[in-house]
């Protein structure tokens, strides 16, 4: 039988455990062990051919869930999988909220479990990878388009893992007659599917607007109305971070010519970006710019910023600013090629600056509906 070429990593404090793990393997895949998160992480520094972890919970030193934190940040192509005996319902929840774990597998697991588990770890790390090996032989803009769908894979899988492993918890505590923590842990799966919903629908928005040959015409659209229903969804998230928020509109009366879903989708983008690469107790500013032509909505932020190199690739369709950030906030990279899209299909523009290490000010620029009809009039 021919071996998987990416390698496995196995981590657990007992030593009897990991060699019959490793001799059950080892007739499929390369493996190798490590007894603590110390030793994991020494492998991993001087392997770049670990394609997966799985990891004990308890452990000496540093516990699975601490181990697979490090691995997110520091390897986040690697796939990370939760193996323990620790029953208990928090820790099934910090390995899938903070481990950002694919799977929770409890001991003792039946081995076609366990190696299902890994296949599928497998695919999804070897599609995220897709293409390299020919890399120089593609074209930019389908390397680009892979990169893009290996990325939506994994955005998915996200919140589908959150589901499906609180959907396990749920089920151990019904059938022990534990219902006390039911609703918090049913809260936590509606949200999940709430994140996985928005997702879906972003791409289908995406696809269809760059794609249509018809657009329905554009009409007067209050800013004000526009800004209110793009930054409501982030309330929520702006206060729990201390994050002040500024908004200098001149007129509640401000109009311009638009399709008003487009252009909220289009500042929902932006004001997610603002959100999510902030600091905490950072500050978002949106100030709106009216003159005889246009209507200007310039959204500033405090946060980390982007190198002046990666800009323009940002609002690439299929590209990411810089990936290795856009990762570590389980971002799809979509944003400003969406926002960037929408203001051109409505006769405007999209500009960004951005200062790496201190923010990012995003400009869209729309024309002014008043100035539109006077024109026509004239």
């Amino acid at each position: 039988m021919t071996l998987s070429a990416e390698k496995i990593l196995l981590v657990d404090d007992e030593p009897r455990l990991l060699t019959a793990l490793k001799r059950r393997l080892s007739t499929e895949f390369v493996v190798e062990t490590a007894l603590n998160g110390n030793e994991a992480l020494a492998i991993l520094e001087n392997d770049d051919q670990i394609a997966l972890i799985i990891a004990d919970m308890q452990m000496p030193g540093m516990n699975g869930i601490e181990l697979l934190q490090q691995v997110r940040r520091r390897w986040p192509e690697v796939r990370r999988v939760m193996l323990t005996g620790n029953s208990d319902q928090d820790t099934a929840m910090a390995a899938i909220n903070d481990g950002h774990v694919m799977r929770f597998l409890r001991k003792p697991t039946e081995f076609v479990e366990l190696r299902r588990a890994i296949n599928h770890a497998l695919d999804d790390y070897s599609f995220a990878r897709g293409g390299d090996e020919t890399a120089t032989a593609e074209k930019p803009d389908e390397k680009a388009r892979k990169a893009f769908m290996s990325i939506i894979s994994h955005e998915l899988r996200t919140p589908l893992t959150h589901i499906i492993g609180l959907s396990s918890i749920l089920q151990e505590m019904v059938a022990a007659g534990q219902t006390d923590l039911s609703e918090a842990y049913l809260g936590h799966i509606r949200t999940s599917g709430e994140e996985l919903l928005s997702l879906l629908n972003r791409v289908l928005f995406y696809t269809r607007i760059i794609s249509s040959t018809v657009h329905e015409p554009l009409v007067a659209v209050s800013v004000a109305a526009c800004l209110k229903d793009a930054i409501q969804p982030y309330r929520g998230e702006i206060a729990k971070r201390n994050i002040s928020l500024s908004i200098d509109c001149q007129h509640d009366g401000v109009t311009f010519l638009a399709r008003a879903d487009e252009v909220v989708m289009a500042l929902r983008e932006i004001i997610s970006n603002a959100v999510k690469f902030n600091r905490n107790g950072g500050h978002i500013s949106v100030i709106v710019h009216e003159d005889e032509t246009n209507v200007s909505l310039r959204i500033a932020d405090t946060g980390v910023g982007m190198p002046e190199s990666t800009v323009a690739r940002a609002m690439e369709p299929f590209r990411q600013g810089d990936e290795e950030l856009s990762r570590q906030f389980e971002g799809i990279g979509m944003g400003l090629s969406l926002a960037h899209a929408i203001a051109n299909l409505n006769n405007g523009q999209l500009t960004v600056q951005s200062v790496h290490g201190e923010g990012t000010t995003v400009v869209i620029t729309l024309e002014r509906a008043r100035a539109a009809r006077q024109t026509a009039a004239a």
